[in-house]
């Protein structure tokens, strides 16, 4: 009945986590906690016993635990479930994503301070009410019997949209693809800030090929797939270079997957468009400002979907060419591959003459956002890192021309940046400091860590004319 209450059962082997739980789901008059268990055995009891439209599930506890009691209430009675537990590090990876592919329809990390009215705990019972009212997708689905499944022709990237019940879709996806597959992928997931860096590297274990987060600046390369980081929007220029950029206000998710799709249609890349499962109507729109770009459009199929709220708004608007289940989604990926003209990249289009990278190092957004500006419109390839740490890794997939280091940074300062490069085997002689310090103090500084030289901050003109003096330098 529309009017009756949504029947939740708690399970954990924490009462206090219990007690919390219960607390936050029952100050919305549409649900009601049914029961509570310890453990998987009494789990797969009280489910027989009570029929909850949903099961919250934690993972670590005694006697059976959750991925076990998963699987035995899936086998027995299908019920949705929702995963409660602490993040992938403290239950570990594997067994935190294992629990999607076993039947779970979605994750949320624990908590013991819900706060009546705060916006994490209304987007906790707006997940509840909606997983609970969902129909479990077929565990099993293949292409329709006695028809041609799908209609493949040639693209040079794939770009991929998801939430609700999207991990577990994209592993399927992902982990049919073989390890010579050429095609570059972008991958736009709804997830949990807590949860991101687990599930990009539970699905790179699954994957034959490459699977990591998207950094700003890259360019897309064969075989690799790419997911975009958690509060930045991930979209793509006319090149096929990841721009990430934070957005205040507009699409209630960032990433937003309308905003990766909607970048790829006004590029004019040759690309398929791949909306999965999800909640809301997140990609519809810019599913279908790619067909109208003339690019392949697949929407996920209702029987397989967890929630088919993203891929049935597409399919209502016209925006998908076709409905398919994962299994065969990868299948016709796999043949746009195959069908994919040779030419010297496989990947997005390229000016005729390769243009300079340029590596922006600097912890200020703002500052990065001017220099890409400024770079990008002279022509230049910038790639912009706020992270110290992980510039190293991003110099060895995204070859320099010149580097730019700021000296003035919280971590670790850009002379010592320097030395770490030269001991990791990278050009300290491509390396420029950045900083509006004296320039004294950066004279030293740069002869000091063998950097190439410096540049004193400043406006673009400046910028754009010390980077051209010291591209000559390098060469």
């Amino acid at each position: 009945m529309a009017n009756e209450r949504l029947k939740v059962l708690v399970v954990d082997d924490s009462e206090i986590c219990r007690i919390a739980l219960r607390a936050v789901l029952e100050t919305d008059p549409a649900i009601k906690v049914v029961g509570e268990a310890r453990d998987g055995v009494e789990a797969l009891d009280k489910v027989r016993a009570l029929q909850p439209d949903l099961v919250t599930m934690d993972l670590a506890m005694p006697r059976r635990g959750g991925l076990d009691a998963i699987e035995h209430i899936m086998e027995e009675r299908p019920t949705p479930i929702l995963v409660v537990t602490e993040r992938p590090r403290m239950d570990g990876v594997d067994m935190t994503f294992a629990s999607l592919a076993r039947g779970a329809v979605d994750l949320v990390p624990k908590a013991l301070n819900w706060r009546v009215g705060s916006a994490e705990t209304l987007a906790l019972l707006d997940r509840v009410k909606t997983i609970a009212r969902t129909r479990l997708p077929a565990r099993t689905a293949g292409p329709p019997q006695g028809q041609p499944a799908w209609r493949a022709r040639p693209v040079e990237l794939v770009a991929i949209g998801a939430s609700t019940g999207g991990p577990a879709a994209l592993a399927t996806i992902l982990t049919a693809l073989p390890s010579t597959f050429r095609l570059p992928i972008a991958i736009v997931q709804h997830m949990d800030e807590q949860f991101h860096e687990g599930l990009v590297q539970w699905l790179q274990r699954q994957a034959r090929i490459k699977v990591r987060e998207a950094v700003d600046g890259e360019r897309l390369l064969p075989g690799c797939a790419l997911l975009g980081p958690p509060g930045l929007d991930f979209t793509l220029d006319r090149y096929g270079v990841v721009r990430l950029s934070r957005r205040i206000g507009g699409s209630a998710h960032v990433p937003s997957v309308d905003s990766l799709f909607f970048s790829v249609a006004r590029a004019g890349l040759s690309a398929a468009g791949v909306l999965l499962t999800g909640m809301g109507s997140d990609g519809a729109d810019g599913l279908k400002a790619m067909r109208a770009a003339g690019c392949l459009t697949v929407a996920q199929d209702q029987a397989t979907s967890v929630v088919y709220g993203m891929p049935g708004v597409a399919v209502a608007r016209g925006a998908a060419e076709q409905v398919l289940p994962p299994s065969s989604i990868a299948e016709l990926i796999k043949e746009c591959s195959m069908t994919t003209p040779q030419q010297p990249s496989t990947q997005a289009p390229v000016p005729a003459t390769r243009r300079k990278t340029i590596v922006v190092l600097d912890d200020s957004t703002v500052v990065l956002d001017a220099c890409r500006d400024a770079l990008t419109d002279a022509g230049y390839e910038a790639v912009c890192v706020d992270n110290p740490l992980i510039l190293p890794s991003v110099l060895r997939r995204n070859p320099a021309d010149l580097a730019l280091i700021d000296v003035r940074m919280p971590a670790v300062a850009g002379d010592g940046v320097t030395k770490i490069l030269s001991q990791s085997g990278l050009p300290s002689s491509r390396v420029v400091l950045f900083s509006d310090m004296p320039e004294s103090d950066l004279e030293v500084l740069a002869q000091a860590c063998g950097a190439l030289g410096y540049i004193k901050k400043g406006d673009e003109q400046h910028l754009l004319g010390e980077v051209e003096k010291f591209l000559k330098l390098a060469t």
